[in-house]
């Protein structure tokens, strides 16, 4: 069951992303004219307080909700028809969760990398998405110059990795890297980072490795 601080930090991480205005902390912080810190607000999506009745409150007045719709647990469902135990979703919305990298470690265990409390935000790709897929921020320079740092790459968990198919690959100490699939005529498998230039950029694939998926598109968002 999702605790109360996981639940209002994903509806406010939802609720967020759906207003630029109000997408950030600060943006939020002033748009409160100072009467939810930013301080506050970061540990509330952090799930490390408890929000106040007037926090609650005040919060939820922001996105034209009262404090019960603030808190209700169908809330990302009924804006983006989307249910909040994704990757369940009606095919008819192409909403699809950002999530961080840390989250992706926990693929390989038993906890939900994709609950609540581990998306960020929510985004519609600006093409259509496969049903469990997912976003992540691409960081470091591996792939380039195919992808720049910053980059948001779009993963589907669900289709199969090839030669050349460029994956996210999860590591049994709970890490996660984005590499393109290299498979040998012994059919040995490897990861390669595309940049000559990056250190270790060949990994010979073994059980320390999971993929994760397959990206199937990448963009800027500007």
């Amino acid at each position: 069951m999702t605790s109360g601080r996981a639940l209002l930090a994903s509806n406010l991480k939802f609720l967020m992303s759906s207003r630029p205005e109000l997408a950030t902390q600060q943006k939020l912080a002033a748009a409160t004219s100072g009467r939810v810190g930013q301080t506050t607000i970061g540990r509330i999506l952090r799930c490390e307080t408890d929000a106040g009745v007037d926090t609650g409150w005040e919060l939820a007045k922001w996105f034209n909700l009262s404090l019960g719709e603030m808190l209700n647990a169908h809330l990302t469902y009924d804006r983006v028809e989307s249910c909040c135990s994704f990757p369940e979703r009606k095919a008819k919305t192409n909403a699809v969760p950002l999530i961080s990298w840390t989250a992706v470690g926990m693929m390989r265990g038993a906890a939900n990398a994709l609950a609540p409390e581990n998306i960020d935000l929510w985004i519609d790709p600006p093409f259509q998405a496969g049903a469990g897929s997912f976003c992540l921020n691409l960081v470091g320079l591996g792939m380039a110059p195919d992808y720049r740092d910053g980059e948001i790459i779009l993963i589907d968990p669900t289709i199969p990795a090839g030669h050349g198919s460029d994956i996210l690959v999860s590591t049994a100490d709970g890490r996660a890297m984005f590499r393109r699939l290299q498979i040998a005529e012994t059919a040995e498998h490897y990861f390669l980072a595309v940049n000559p230039d990056f250190p270790d950029r060949i990994i010979k694939a073994s059980d320390d490795y999971a993929i994760c998926g397959v990206c199937t598109g990448s963009w800027v968002k500007r």
